[in-house]
C-alpha cells in the first residue's frame, strides 16, 4: 500500500486524506451536526484486507457529524468533504478504534483506510420555525407508525420530535405556545404507545411530562389513570379519572373507565386472595 497523494488533515498526522474524485465546483460542505449519507469500504493498513463495506450491503450509511456516533477520523474527515466527492481516509489508531479495537473484527491499535463517497447531507433545522416544521413531520410519521401498530418505533419518532426543542423553546410567546403544544401532543402520543405495550411505568412518566405542560389536560389524566390501573394502584387511578371528569363531565369514556377500574381491582383482589390461599395450603 502506497501513501502517495495523501495529505494530513490534522496537525498530529493522525488522519490523512486523498481526494479520489473531486466534487462539482458548486457542491456544498455539510455543516456541523448535519446528518450525512455515505457509502464506504473499509480496509486494514497495510494489508489491504477489507473488513466492512456499505456498498457490499447495498445500504447507505448515515450519521450525524460531531456527535461521537462514529470514529474520530470519520467525524473530522467527512466534514472536509463535499457532496459527490470520493476520498480515501487513513485513520491511525487514535482516529480509529484505539487501544481497545472493536472486537472481534478490529484488533487493537489498527490503522484503517476508508474509501468514502459523500452522497448527500441533511442540514439540521436551526430556527424555531424550522424545528416546528421538522417536528410536525416527525409527529405525523409517528402517527403513521402507531396506526401500523409499530408502537415502540412510533414512540422513538415522537421522542426525536421532542428532542428538537431541548435547547429551544421559542423567542416569542406565540412560538413558545406552539412549541409547547407540539411537545404536549408528542408526550400524549408516547403515553398511548406505552399503554399499548403494557409499559405502565413508562406511560405514567409520559403523562407526567404532558401534565407539566398542561396540568388540566384530560387526555393526560385519563392515560395516567390507565397506567395506574395497570400498575394496580387503583386509588390513584380513580383520583386521576375523577379529576378528569370534573374537567369534562360529559365524557362517557371517563365514566366507563371508573367502572373498568372497579372491575380490575375486584379481579386483582380475587387473584391475590387465591394466591395467598394456595400458599397457606402449601405450609399446612
Amino acid at each position: 500500500f502506497k501513501m502517495e497523494g495523501y495529505e494530513a488533515v490534522t496537525a498530529d498526522g493522525g488522519l490523512l486524506k486523498k481526494i479520489v474524485e473531486a466534487a462539482p465546483a458548486d457542491a456544498a460542505h455539510p455543516s456541523k451536526s448535519s446528518t450525512v449519507h455515505v457509502h464506504y469500504d473499509g480496509f486494514f493498513v497495510p494489508s489491504g484486507d477489507k473488513f466492512d463495506s456499505s456498498r457490499d450491503r447495498n445500504s447507505v450509511f448515515k450519521f450525524k457529524l460531531g456527535q461521537g456516533m462514529v470514529i474520530k477520523g470519520w467525524d473530522v474527515g467527512i466534514a472536509t468533504m463535499k457532496v459527490g466527492e470520493k476520498a480515501s481516509l487513513i485513520c491511525k489508531p487514535d482516529y480509529a478504534y484505539g487501544e481497545s479495537g472493536s472486537p472481534p473484527v478490529i484488533p487493537a491499535n489498527s490503522t484503517l483506510r476508508f474509501e468514502v463517497e459523500l452522497i448527500s447531507f441533511e442540514k439540521d433545522p436551526e430556527t424555531v420555525e424550522e424545528k416546528l416544521g421538522a417536528a410536525t413531520k416527525l409527529k405525523d410519521k409517528g402517527n403513521t407508525l402507531f396506526k401500523e401498530a409499530k408502537y415502540q418505533d412510533a414512540h422513538n419518532v415522537y421522542q426525536q420530535a421532542v428532542d428538537l426543542f431541548r435547547w429551544a423553546h421559542g423567542t416569542t410567546t406565540d412560538e413558545t405556545n406552539r412549541v409547547d403544544a407540539l411537545r404536549l401532543l408528542c408526550h400524549l402520543n408516547q403515553a398511548a404507545c406505552q399503554l399499548k405495550q403494557g409499559s405502565w411505568a413508562e406511560a405514567r412518566l409520559c403523562c407526567e411530562k404532558a401534565l407539566d405542560l398542561d396540568p388540566k389536560n384530560v387526555k393526560a389524566l385519563f392515560r395516567r389513570g390507565q397506567a395506574f390501573t395497570g400498575m394496580a394502584e387503583f386509588e390513584r387511578a380513580r383520583q386521576d379519572i375523577n379529576e378528569a371528569i370534573k374537567l369534562d363531565p360529559e365524557n362517557a369514556d371517563l365514566k366507563r373507565e371508573i367502572e373498568r377500574i372497579q372491575r380490575e381491582e375486584t379481579n386483582y383482589l380475587k387473584k391475590q386472595k387465591d394466591m395467598y390461599s394456595k400458599m397457606g395450603q402449601m405450609f399446612k
